[in-house]
């Protein structure tokens, strides 16, 4: 039978030299069908003809623009059945490669998968990130709306969901993969995430300013899902994702955001996921049916 062909997708910009590290821990000798994409955006010449005789392997392009065009731009050139995102700071370990796409072929129904990750905290510490249980595409649905359930630069993605999905137009680059994901959901694709930590992730300092566009964005877009995946009416949304994320209501149980709660909960139920898996979601997001 033949094998499915990864395309490996990075983007680095202004002579970041970490991505040599990066390279060297993706580059996996035992998979014959792959491909390896990398943008360099404002690498000096010296630095681009370094790498470039380094990684034979490697096609090197030097798009310019925002990480979501230039992730666009790869993508459109991926010749892959699988694409594996990366990032231009991390590590990765276990294989990473092998074992998600051993998973996407055998598990046909999913079409993106991630893993757990190590945090690099960047002071000499290191912490094991827990991402949802393996092959459980409605505790991740019903997650989204709280938290990134995708280990960052971990995912994984069937052809058939990133030849029709495109990463929205925006600079924070975090933000930008959940309303990826967000599209998935409301597009009926399947998520599922492997309990193996496949990668050393380099916690970044965010500014305060960064942190608020964010933390906008993630609103909307909980908002979005709710409506579209589960159909809740978007101004019980809105009032749970304030209620759920302790926005503006904290702990004030007030009658229009128990009701909200309600209608959440009955959607959630409607949608299969059980009374165990409410107490899971739960646990692990800060939700509070």
């Amino acid at each position: 039978m033949k094998q499915k062909l990864i395309s490996v997708v990075i983007t680095s910009n202004k002579n970041n030299l970490n991505i040599s590290k990066t390279l060297d821990s993706l580059i996996d000798h035992h998979i014959t069908e792959i491909e390896y994409l990398v943008n360099l955006d404002g690498y000096d010449d010296a630095n681009q003809n370094h790498l470039q005789a380094k990684y034979p392997m490697v096609k090197f392009t030097t798009f310019h623009g925002t990480i979501s065009e230039t992730v666009n731009k790869l993508i459109r050139l991926a010749s892959g059945d699988y694409l594996a995102r990366a990032d231009d700071d991390d590590i990765y370990i276990n294989r990473r490669l092998f074992l998600q796409k051993q998973y996407l072929d055998f598990f046909t129904d999913i079409d993106v998968v991630g893993a757990d990750i190590y945090i690099d905290h960047q002071t000499g510490l290191y912490s094991y990130h827990r991402y949802l249980s393996d092959h459980d595409h409605l505790l991740v649905s019903a997650t989204l709306g709280e938290n990134w359930v995708l280990g960052h630069g971990t995912a994984m993605l069937r052809r058939r969901f990133f030849e029709k999905l495109a990463y929205a137009p925006i600079t924070d680059y975090l933000v930008e993969d959940f309303h990826l994901w967000v599209q998935g959901f409301c597009n009926g694709y399947r998520f599922a995430n492997i309990n193996i930590p496949l990668m050393i992730y380099t916690a970044p300092n965010y500014s305060a300013e960064k942190q608020g566009r964010m933390k906008e964005s993630v609103i909307r877009s909980s908002v979005h899902l709710l409506e579209t995946y589960f159909k809740v009416p978007s101004d019980v949304a809105l009032l749970f994702v304030s209620y759920a994320r302790s926005e503006s209501l904290h702990s004030e149980e007030t009658v229009n955001a128990m009701s909200a709660r309600r209608i959440v909960r009955a959607a959630f139920e409607r949608s299969g996921i059980g009374r165990n898996s409410l107490e899971s979601v739960s646990r692990r997001t800060g939700f509070r049916f």
